[in-house]
């Protein structure tokens, strides 16, 4: 069983993984323009127009800077990874319907881009839809490149490859192109569960998260997020244990 200082790196290795793998995958250059529509807007526009003249070049930048999102930056996997941490977190979510409800509230923002999706959850829940949705959304042969169904033994596989070193299992999984999405963030996380992490001096700029399209974790730092969640942790083993001590952080 890890130790308190090792729990806490632990946690801060798996955030930080996560992060720097969401950051490094293709889509986040396009996750990260959502707060420049025009740009966004001429990227997905201009790729369509190549297609209609049969141009297999993809759309080049016309200008040095396309957008004020400078040097790399986390996109949706983490921003709902620190969403989901904030719902455990909080006070009053110690149940299924808290946690749900705290969840809705953070993407409630009609600006969050991740929103609609959360609000499409809420009704599907409400109506009890999930089994049939699962039935119908979800046959045995995927065609979305993220289905968690190929997502995620990939990433296992991949992170056991790589000896749980995140300097090589990210790279390997960022050359998995159609997996660019979600593969790299899982498997930063792996690594740093397993004590492979990346060396967080050399990844500071991504301890603050943008909030590119939730806004409601805008500036949350990551580090900060990692040490509630082993102090949470810690109080669940000392309740489990019997003999409750106080936290010292």
């Amino acid at each position: 069983m890890l130790d308190d200082s090792a729990l806490l790196a632990r946690a801060r290795a798996v955030l930080l993984g996560l992060a720097i793998g969401d950051a490094l995958g293709a889509p986040a250059d396009v996750h990260r323009s959502v707060r420049t529509p025009w740009v966004r807007g001429r990227l997905w526009a201009g790729s369509a127009e190549l297609d209609a003249e049969r141009v297999s070049r993809p759309l080049l930048p016309f200008a040095p800077t396309l957008d004020d999102a400078r040097g790399i930056s986390a996109t949706d996997d983490t921003e709902e990874a620190v969403a989901a941490a904030i719902c455990l977190l909080a006070a009053d979510a110690g149940t299924d319907a808290g946690l749900f409800a705290r969840w809705l509230a953070i993407h409630a923002d009609r600006d969050a881009w991740l929103g609609v999706a959360a609000r499409s959850a809420e009704r599907n829940a409400a109506r009890d839809a999930l089994p049939a949705l699962i039935r119908e959304l979800s046959p045995r042969m995927y065609s979305h490149a993220g289905t968690v169904a190929e997502t995620l033994p990939l990433a296992l596989a991949v992170t056991m490859l790589a000896e749980a070193q995140a300097s090589r299992a990210i790279p390997l999984s960022l050359a998995i192109a159609r997996k660019a999405d979600s593969l790299p963030a899982f498997v930063g996380a792996f690594c740093g569960a397993l004590g492979g992490g990346a060396a967080p001096e050399h990844w500071s700029e991504l301890d603050a998260v943008r909030g590119h399209l939730l806004p409601a974790v805008a500036g949350t730092s990551l580090d900060a997020v990692a040490a509630d969640l082993a102090a949470h942790a810690r109080r669940g083993r000392n309740r489990h244990r019997g003999h409750p001590r106080s936290e010292n952080r």
